[in-house]
């Protein structure tokens, strides 16, 4: 069995012919819009997150004032008491004392 010249063996497979190269800047574009797609998405869920965080950040910061103002009501109160507990109470014991020094035994 012999292949002469210009024969083609049958054992040997035709290929297909080349398709022609669909062109490059169709294939990005296509991969570009979604890339763009995907990192919109992540950018507005980061401003989301920001804003969420800025909010909470916000109600903290008047948590913390609202007890900053608490704390100082409370210790002029604590004041109050203490300089009537003084005036009433020791007041009194500094005069007893004084009087009862006085007195003859």
């Amino acid at each position: 069995m012999g292949v002469q010249a210009g024969e083609i063996p049958s054992s040997v497979l035709a290929f297909a012919p080349k398709k022609e190269r669909p062109d490059a800047t169709e294939g990005h574009a296509m991969t570009t819009v979604t890339a763009d797609g995907a990192v919109e998405e992540r950018v507005h869920a980061s401003e989301a997150r920001a804003k969420a965080a800025e909010e909470r950040a916000r109600e903290f910061e008047a948590e913390a004032n609202y007890f900053r103002d608490r704390a100082a009501r409370a210790e002029k109160w604590l004041l109050r008491i203490q300089t009537e507990i003084d005036q009433t109470f020791f007041q009194k014991r500094n005069n007893t004392t004084y009087t009862n020094a006085n007195q003859p035994r």
